[in-house]
């Protein structure tokens, strides 16, 4: 089955990793009394596949980074909700492109302040615009 989609046997595990993480941050969301305010829905879905962070070639994906819009990050976030995992804020990936489901989640835009993904060893790393002041 296909990982980052709405294949009922992914979605699984997805209830699976919710669940222990509810399980592990146990009084610590803001419901509760605690300092959790926020749940990133996903990362970069839609954008990047993984692990090409550490194994990166150009061209190749290992995992796919998913096709299903905004349905998805709905359905994840409803997991989340089922888990348990309840906060005032949740986020997702807010790059050009990315599904974000209005009033739903908060598009967020980060940045790498180098880019280890470059595959020339002679590279000499600029700094990056997010992490430049204008």
């Amino acid at each position: 089955f296909a990982v980052r989609s709405n294949d009922e046997r992914y979605l699984a595990y997805v209830r699976r990793l919710y669940g222990e993480i509810a399980r592990q941050i146990d009084g610590l969301l803001f419901k509760d009394g605690g300092p959790v305010i926020g749940i990133q829905i996903e990362n970069e879905y839609m954008h990047a596949g993984a692990p090409w962070e550490t194994t990166y070639r150009p061209g190749t994906e290992y995992v796919p980074a998913g096709d299903e819009g905004a349905a998805h990050i709905l359905i994840l976030k409803q997991i989340a909700l089922d888990a348990g995992l309840d906060a005032p804020i949740y986020s997702c990936t807010g790059w050009l492109g990315s599904p974000i489901p209005e009033g739903e989640a908060l598009p967020m835009h980060g940045g790498y302040f180098f880019t280890p993904w470059v595959p020339d060893p002679d590279f000499k790393q600029p700094p990056t615009r997010e992490y430049l002041f204008r």
